[in-house]
């Protein structure tokens, strides 16, 4: 599998990072559907069903923002800002994840060929003669 190529310690950190984004996954779903219905009731509102929602709140968390949709309610500005201030959150996180692995991996693959190195010393110097000068 996957993660029989990551150390026991890598293996704890996927782990968490898969649970991290479950658990994110769940609130931002929660928020979009608080969304949906909080703006669905409110005359001239642009996120009306699931796909606006869903747009919205993906084009907020990006950060491209194009304005086709927007929350018109206190309640739908309020989720709205929480996608923002949530992608800041999710973007860093995953950010600093994906460098903690990048990082741990070079790391093994400098001790691997340092421990490489050292093993080979002795069999390097065996193979030099002795020189005696008169």
């Amino acid at each position: 599998p996957l993660l029989k190529f990551y150390s026991q310690q890598s293996r704890k950190k996927f782990k968490r990072l898969i649970s991290i984004l479950a658990a994110v996954w769940v609130v931002y779903t929660v928020l979009v559907e608080l969304l949906i219905y909080f703006e669905s009731q409110a005359e001239g509102a642009t996120i009306v069903d699931q796909f606006s929602g869903f747009w919205y709140s993906l084009v907020t968390f990006t950060t491209v923002g194009y304005g086709d949709s927007y929350p018109i309610t206190l309640p739908g500005k309020i989720i709205g800002l929480l996608f923002l201030l949530g992608s800041f959150i999710i973007f860093g996180v995953l950010i600093g994840e994906v460098t903690g692995f990048m990082a741990e991996d070079e790391n093994n693959k400098t001790y691997r060929a340092l421990g490489e190195l050292i093993h080979h010393v002795p069999q390097a110097f065996s193979n030099f003669k002795v020189l005696h000068f008169r």
